[in-house]
């Protein structure tokens, strides 16, 4: 008999999920060590998911809707402004001071299971797009000059800066992308005038 279903439990595991495929090697994660991490039974796993890939799927699915969340809620309130597309990178600096950082969810799935699991780099992408296309509404919205190439611009040096912060484990870089961004934001405003 199949456990009954539960919004709860498919939390539970997801979030489970999430800390170890972050703090472990995706290969080294078995069900039966999600399931112990989770208190539930291998087989309540199995009823709700049909393998660990589809959990790692939903993993992801489900970091890419509470991010888009959280940069709705930050950027509602904001006028769009030049000085606002600076404030990815205060988001960028906040989550990577946060304890335990590990880099970037889609890029590390990306790295350990897109060879077997092309679908991971689907979602990594739709990831990556989503921001990219975030920040170029904002620079047309900002009516700055080459407001889509400014927005790429901006989009490489917040992934590149993400990436150098998890390899130093500190947020220099970032801190560092945000300045070259505002030098690239002050620059785009001068050719609008």
């Amino acid at each position: 008999m199949a456990p009954p279903s539960s919004p709860d439990t498919r939390e539970q595991i997801l979030h489970s999920a999430a800390e170890l495929f972050s703090s472990q090697n995706y290969a080294t994660v078995s069900v039966d060590v999600l399931a112990r991490k989770a208190g539930i039974t291998k087989m309540t796993v199995y009823h709700y998911y049909k393998s660990k890939d589809s959990i790692l799927l939903a993993c992801l699915r489900d970091r890419l809707a509470q991010r888009e969340a959280v940069l709705d809620e930050r950027f509602r309130r904001k006028a769009a402004t030049p000085a606002a597309l600076l404030d990815f990178f205060a988001w960028m600096e906040e989550w990577a001071a946060k304890n335990g950082y590990r880099g970037c969810a889609f890029v590390k799935a990306v790295n350990e299971a897109a060879e077997h699991l092309p679908e991971v780099r689907t979602v990594a992408g739709e990831a990556k797009t989503l921001l990219r296309e975030r920040m170029k509404r904002m620079a047309r919205e900002c009516r700055l000059t080459h407001g889509e190439t400014l927005a790429e611009e901006l989009a490489l040096l917040l992934e590149g800066a993400q990436s150098l912060s998890f390899v130093e484990q500190n947020g220099a870089p970032i801190r560092n992308a945000k300045r070259a961004a505002s030098k690239l934001i002050a620059q785009a405003q001068q050719g609008s005038r």
